[in-house]
């Protein structure tokens, strides 16, 4: 239970609310921020996206779909793409895709980290 300061103007840190029954104190504002998905993180979410995606993914080929501006543009997701745009899998179709991944084991997360920021 948090047992921080009092309520103060023009913060809700010390406030009580009240949920399901049981009362509490507000405590201060935590951010939940996540780090960039591995380059190889990226590449199986682009390949996924495409094999499922809605209106966002309506290209014939996986090719296509990479082609396109509208995919992230952190350091890993370009790196990724690049790696993707020279591999074997750009004549792929939606369906194709599916089975790949159907066949493919998930890449495994290691050593994950959540960064907090007050």
């Amino acid at each position: 239970e948090y047992r921080g300061p009092e309520p103060r103007r023009y913060s809700y840190e010390g406030l009580e609310a009240r949920t399901q029954g049981r009362t509490f104190r507000l405590g201060p504002k935590v951010v939940f921020a996540a780090a960039d998905a591995t380059v190889e993180e990226w590449r199986r979410l682009f390949r996924v996206m495409y094999a499922d995606g809605g209106w966002f993914a309506r290209q014939e080929s996986y090719g296509l779909f990479l082609a396109e501006d509208h995919l992230s543009n952190s350091e890993n997701a370009r790196e990724a793409k690049r790696l993707e745009l020279v591999g074997d899998l750009l004549g792929h179709s939606k369906e194709e895709m599916r089975r790949l991944l159907d066949e493919q084991p998930a890449v495994r997360q290691t050593g994950q980290q959540l960064d907090l920021s007050l």
